[in-house]
């Protein structure tokens, strides 16, 4: 018998909805963009509406690039 989880389940189809790049691929020029929008002091909220992703890939992706610890 399967157990009640208290996980909440969702789709890419379901978050896309609300960010439209999300599990998408970062391309180099995204990445590009997005270390130069950094480095201009553009906030963890700006960069998620301009990229069209959650603030928490953004934080992820500038991590990877070692921009932010």
């Amino acid at each position: 018998m399967d157990e009640p989880s208290d996980k909440q389940s969702f789709s890419v189809e379901e978050v896309q909805k609300k960010h439209s790049n999300a599990y998408e691929s970062w391309s180099r020029t995204d990445d590009l963009r997005l270390i130069n929008d950094h480095m201009s002091h553009k906030s963890i909220t700006e960069l998620a509406m301009k990229y069209k992703r959650s603030q928490g890939a953004i934080r992820a992706r500038l991590k990877k690039l070692d921009l932010i610890n």
